[in-house]
């Protein structure tokens, strides 16, 4: 016993006198914001992004200080993300937390670069009730429309009671006074004494002033509307349905369903059955009429589809709603439409059975295979492979094997492939359509080689990853990313050293989700972590398919680089078509006082004198038909192949353009995807199409997700004076960026 007091003694000293130690050992290890700022100084935007947050977690005013001059010394916009991002530290820090948020504020009311602008936005939203103040008044002020809905979405995220006024006031706005009718283009003031006629200047913007608090757009009303729709009467949510924006009418109507009401039902059979009705609002009727009547409701749901000449998109909205409701009966109904009646009526039978699983209805879908209609042939071919209908393989074979069109070609193999992954026999001819002369094809099967595993497919990815074509070798690294091995890391380096423009950022990307890193587009930075991992190091998770939208990668731009931008939207490709509209709308006014179309010149030629020396473009205008300046994207540097086109000839062009005529959307993107050199597109337009062979804005949709599917192309659409749901179709499914201009 004398002996266990003895030790226990010894060990409680031992505590006490090495407690001093451990932590001056701690406070020793703990940076200093000398040492981290002689870090950032020396190695500028090159620094471990660590470096800063580390900085940021001391938490002290001179280590606000220090972020708040690495701010301002960063140079390139992943870095200055990143020292936006770290203010968060101080949230809840009395007296620092102001400065903080008096920089946040000045960031995201910023016009100057958008990365930095919503990198603000979401830092706001960490600081709770101050944030929500500021986000508040971001909302109302920032000069760029996609920052200010970003501001409104984190804004409603957490909602409080006393902001139900000001989301009304978004949602029904009182109604503006009307401006003063601008002068025309070129108009002249009356002579003045001594001074002769001058033109009308626009008036003097001052850099240093408050930005003025702005109209809401179309989808922040919506926002707002679906934060304020739980506190509103039945009488408001009905008056609501005449909202003249769809998405608001149509959550008006859901409401009224959540909330019980008994009119809900009865409102939502005479908005579906009225004709003038838009589509949008009639599928979200159908789903109230489908959930109240049951299996009822659901089959004259069939019937209409069957009988009556729909939208596309009620279409679409029907087949999704009958899929989700197929039994035995529900499959039997279906069945009668496939084959019969209009294109319409088929197409839906044919994704609505797309979820059944009843087997002897299989032959009747593969019947469909046999029509000369692409798009028949196509839902036909991913009903059966939803559908798990091995022994429908050899019909859509036939299929393949008959189609002429790449795209179609494509999508038939895609279909294949999900029914027959682990056949060796068609994993042998994906081998060989991997060399397949057209370009989906080839990119298509590229791509389910990575499904496979073998190490016959990886060397045939890893040849690929060197094939001429751009659109290859990015199926190539999406191959690769399938696969998730470690020799695809040792790859996709190696290629990424290679790369110039867009594919840089899309490498990039795939090496942060394989490997969990961020060393943005640096090859070297990237190799240099590579050679020097640890030996008991494995590659994070099991991998996911990566989309044909790859997800935006911050990538570090080395300072002082010049960037282009297209109405904010960066121009980081070295394969560019710019697609404008010159209908005769854009002969409007736009907020500056020029026209529309003269606005969008001036926004051109600006971006076109600021692209890169490698930087390779076209421009492609549409009205009731599209007109490209070349035939093909061409080099505007050293190495042209043709003589050398500047700034000034594409000025010169587009100078003589006039506007007048209808909205050809569909013409426009054909000429644009025409061209396989292309990777990315920038298309403006004031309107929805009214002109073209295909006008119904779902299906010029489908269509561009068809020819997309296996190109990668990226589309930033700009909507100029109002919201068009197509023009944000068509950037969210191929990983651009939309935005709206006043």
């Amino acid at each position: 016993m004398h002996r266990l007091c003895i030790a226990a003694l010894v060990a409680a000293l031992l505590v006490v006198f090495e407690a001093p130690k451990r932590a001056q050992e701690a406070k020793a290890a703990t940076p200093t914001v000398e040492a981290l700022q002689a870090k950032i100084e020396e190695n500028g935007d090159l620094v471990d992004p660590d470096v800063v947050h580390d900085l940021a977690a001391l938490g002290t005013g001179e280590a606000l200080d220090q972020v708040l001059a690495a701010c301002e010394r960063f140079q390139t916009v992943y870095m200055r993300r990143i020292a936006i991002g770290s203010l968060v530290r101080f949230a809840g820090k009395d007296e620092l937390e102001p400065r903080a948020l008096a920089k946040l504020r000045a960031c995201a009311l910023a016009r100057d670069s958008r990365e930095t602008a919503e990198a603000a936005v979401t830092a706001l939203a960490s600081f709770r009730a101050s944030g929500h103040a500021q986000l508040r008044d971001v909302a109302a002020r920032a000069p760029l429309e996609d920052v200010r809905l970003l501001a409104l979405k984190e804004h409603t995220a957490v909602p409080e009671p006393s902001d139900a006024a000001w989301y009304r006031e978004l949602w029904a706005p009182e109604p503006a006074t009307a401006p003063p009718a601008a002068p025309k283009l070129g108009a002249k003031n009356k002579p003045q004494a001594g001074k002769g006629k001058a033109t009308i200047p626009p008036p003097a913007a001052d850099p240093e002033a408050e930005p003025p608090a702005r109209a809401p757009t179309e989808a922040m009303r919506v926002l707002a509307f679906d934060a304020l729709s739980a506190r509103l009467s039945t009488a408001e949510l009905t008056q609501a349905l005449d909202d003249r924006n769809p998405e608001i009418a149509s959550s008006a109507l859901l409401r009224l369903e959540s909330n019980g009401a008994p009119e809900a039902l009865a409102l939502a059979k005479q908005r579906y059955a009225s004709t003038k009705e838009r589509a949008t609002v009639r599928g979200s009727a159908a789903g109230v009429i489908a959930r109240a009547d049951g299996k009822p409701g659901v089959l004259q749901l069939i019937d209409d589809a069957g009988s009556a000449e729909m939208p596309r998109r009620l279409l679409d909205e029907l087949a999704s709603i009958v899929g989700a409701a197929l039994d035995a009966e529900v499959e039997k109904r279906l069945q009668k439409l496939v084959g019969k009646g209009s294109q319409g009526a088929r197409l839906f039978a044919l994704r609505a059975l797309a979820k059944g699983s009843e087997a002897k209805y299989d032959d009747a879908i593969a019947k469909e295979l046999d029509e000369k209609d692409e798009e028949l042939v196509l839902a036909a071919a991913e009903a059966l492979s939803q559908r798990r209908a091995k022994d429908q393989a050899g019909a859509i074979q036939r299929a393949l094997d008959r189609a002429k069109d790449g795209s179609l070609r494509a999508s038939l193999l895609g279909a294949l492939s999900r029914l027959l992954k682990d056949d060796a026999a068609w994993r042998a001819r994906l081998s060989e359509l991997a060399n397949d002369p057209d370009d989906d094809v080839r990119n298509a099967a590229t791509v389910e080689l990575g499904r496979g595993g073998s190490d016959k497919e990886l060397a045939l990815l890893a040849k690929l990853l060197d094939h001429p074509r751009w659109s290859t070798r990015l199926a190539a690294m999406r191959g690769l990313e399938l696969l998730h091995r470690e020799e695809c890391v040792e790859l996709l380096i190696e290629r990424l050293s290679k790369e110039h423009g867009r594919l840089t950022m899309d490498f990039a990307g795939a090496l942060q989700r394989l490997t969990g890193r961020s060393f943005g587009a640096y090859a070297d930075l990237w190799r240099n972590w590579w050679d020097k991992r640890p030996a008991d190091w494995r590659l994070p998770g099991s991998g996911a398919a990566p989309s044909t939208s790859l997800p935006r990668t911050e990538v570090r731009e080395v300072g002082g680089t010049r960037v282009a931008n297209f109405f904010g939207a960066r121009v980081t490709s070295e394969r560019v078509a710019f697609v404008i509209d010159i209908s005769g709308s854009m002969e409007e006014l736009a907020a500056d006082g020029d026209t529309r179309l003269d606005h969008a010149r001036k926004k051109l030629v600006a971006a076109i004198q600021n692209l890169s020396p490698e930087t390779q473009y076209n421009v492609i205008v549409f009205s009731t038909s599209a007109t490209a300046w070349r035939r093909g994207v061409l080099v505007t540097g050293k190495n042209a192949k043709e003589k050398q086109p500047t700034a000034g000839q594409a000025a010169e062009w587009l100078e003589k353009l006039r506007a007048g005529g209808g909205t050809n959307l569909y013409g426009a993107l054909e000429l644009a995807f025409a061209d396989s050199e292309v990777d990315t597109i920038y298309l403006l337009t004031d309107g929805e199409p009214t002109q073209g062979a295909i006008i119904d804005p779902v299906a010029i949709r489908q269509r561009i997700q068809l020819w997309n599917r296996h190109r990668g192309v990226v589309i930033h659409a700009i909507a100029f004076g109002g919201s068009f749901p197509v023009l944000e179709w068509l950037a969210g499914d191929s990983g651009g960026t939309y935005r709206y201009i006043p």
